[in-house]
């Protein structure tokens, strides 16, 4: 089956429940409560909410080039997902740039963050039943 871009269905494949909600706490992190909570929420809660988005983003654009949408990550695809953004952005950034800097519990979150899209956002979508149902 080709993919089709406009229907309803795909759209709901793509802007899941659990997408735009982690899009919208990211979003509120980021411009609204940045300066009116503590820092950590700043730090870390984007580093938790990245790598979920990063990876419901890879398997929409992995969905698309294949033709076939869901498409679920394997494990090993999210375990060497979470292996690149540690070393992109623990490692090589803060080696390049003051702006960055190492810090292992940047590393946990990231590793919660896959660890909460491999079994709420991957193995537990309802859009993504229903759908395979109804074919």
């Amino acid at each position: 089956m080709a993919f089709r871009i406009g229907t309803g269905l795909e759209l709901k494949r793509i802007f899941t429940v659990p997408f735009l909600l982690l899009i919208s706490i990211a979003f509120i992190n980021r411009y609204i409560l940045r300066y009116s909570i503590h820092d950590y929420f700043d730090f870390y809660l984007n580093d938790f909410l990245s790598t979920p988005i990063l990876l419901h983003s890879s398997s929409v654009v992995l969905g698309i080039i294949y033709g076939r949408l869901p498409y679920k990550l394997s494990l090993f695809m999210i375990i060497m997902a979470v292996a690149i953004q540690i070393t992109v952005f623990e490692f090589l950034l803060s080696s390049i740039s003051l702006a960055f800097t190492t810090d292992k519990i940047d590393i946990i979150m990231y590793s919660l963050g896959a660890l909460f899209y491999y079994t709420i956002m991957r193995e537990n979508n309802t859009v993504f039943k229903k759908s395979a149902k109804a074919k």
